[in-house]
């Protein structure tokens, strides 16, 4: 004899052991996914408080440079350069053109002494 879903009634009492096996199997993997997903999540908080951490370490910076070109006198500029002070003591214009004029003179006195 058989019931609604083709299984004969008969052999239910040996299934029983079987699906017993297979749901205790089911739910040992399932605890253990279970653990792993708790480690994981652990380990993902971690890992966010470690990163939370380093970004309050500040790095130091160098100070701002406060200065004022000593040809110009002019206190802004993109980028300060070396002139005949010493460095960052021109702002960008005047030392391009220090560096020019610099170049030049080397230049001359090169083919002077030839």
């Amino acid at each position: 004899m058989m019931n609604k879903r083709g299984i004969e009634i008969s052999r239910l009492p040996t299934l029983k052991p079987w699906l017993d096996e297979m749901i205790n199997k089911a739910n040992h993997i399932l605890n253990a996914l279970l653990r792993l997903r708790k480690q994981q999540l652990m380990t993902k908080e971690l890992d966010e408080e470690r990163i939370f951490d380093v970004s309050k370490i500040r790095k130091r910076k160098r100070p701002k440079f406060e200065g004022k070109c000593h040809s110009c006198h002019t206190s802004e500029t993109p980028e300060w350069r070396r002139g005949p002070n010493g460095a960052r003591t021109l702002c960008n214009a005047c030392g391009l053109n220090y560096a020019k004029l610099a170049k030049m003179t080397e230049y001359r006195d090169d083919t002077a002494m030839k």
